[in-house]
């Protein structure tokens, strides 16, 4: 392959101008930059995180126990109500809230990432290279 079709081909692999290029595999609304980029919050991370993890349950042993697909369920509502009303809420009672809001995110972020250490020692243990 010629130079001049080695860029060409590297030029078509970009898209059109003004295409919007690929984040490299991280989920576009993670993605750093870009005119509409914003801060996610800890509960759509969550609720996004709860999703995840029930999917790939459900796929590794075909069903869940209905109660915890409930638990889920409430919990993942919790969550959109804490961020619904977060705005209202921290405006009328950041200094009371703020510490009790750090104190479940940062429990729950403990908890999160024990789980994915032990995911990571099973994935690690059962499936070789």
């Amino acid at each position: 392959m010629s130079q001049r079709e080695v860029n060409a081909s590297a030029a078509g692999a970009a898209g059109p101008a003004g295409a919007i290029p690929p984040t490299q595999g991280v989920p576009p609304e993670d993605a750093a930059g870009g005119p509409t980029a914003r801060e996610r919050s800890a509960a759509e991370d969550l609720a996004d995180g709860i999703d995840l993890l029930l999917r790939a349950a459900r796929k590794a042993v075909g069903e869940v126990d209905p109660a915890v697909e409930q638990a889920a369920e409430r919990a993942l509502t919790r969550l959109q109500a804490l961020d619904a009303g977060m705005t209202r809420e921290f405006e009328k009672h950041a200094s009371r809230l703020s510490p009790k809001l750090e104190q479940v995110a940062r429990e729950t972020g403990n908890e999160v990432t024990e789980l994915v250490q032990r995911l990571a020692r099973r994935i690690e243990t059962h499936i070789p290279l």
